[in-house]
């Protein structure tokens, strides 16, 4: 492995995927995206599993609910997050539906789920976790 030693530009720097920034008495986060990020995702209409398509966007909705963000740089991250939805040709009540599930699951507690991991296998998988 090779470290380097980000400075700190701007009273701000980049640490994995999290943008610190220092001001006078008060630390705040945002999310890091490089500049060569395309904000798309799999598009809604190709031929991976829905499966995949819906871990991508629970994944950058998660991510947003999860980091500890400001409520300006949160806006600023819910704008984005639907620039990415919508470029990916998904429509925009996917964020809904994932802000509601992330709201049950906080309400419902921590221990009400039980989540097993299946090795996508063709149609034996999706008959499978129908079932479970």
């Amino acid at each position: 492995m090779k470290f380097t030693i980000e400075k700190e530009i701007k009273n701000t720097v980049n640490f994995l995927d999290v943008t610190v920034q220092n001001a006078t008495e008060i630390i705040s986060f945002n999310t890091y995206r490089k500049p060569t990020l395309t904000n798309t995702i799999s598009p809604s209409d190709s031929c991976h599993p829905p499966e995949h398509k819906y871990g991508a966007t629970n994944y950058i909705a998660n991510r947003m609910n999860t980091d500890q963000l400001n409520k300006f740089n949160k806006e600023l991250e819910c704008n984005i997050i639907k620039q990415i939805i919508y470029n990916s040709n998904y429509d925009l009540s996917v964020l809904n539906k994932l802000n509601r599930t992330k709201q049950k699951t906080r309400r419902l507690g921590k221990n009400t789920y039980k989540c097993v991991s299946f090795t996508y296998v063709r149609e034996e998988k999706k008959f499978i976790t129908k079932i479970v």
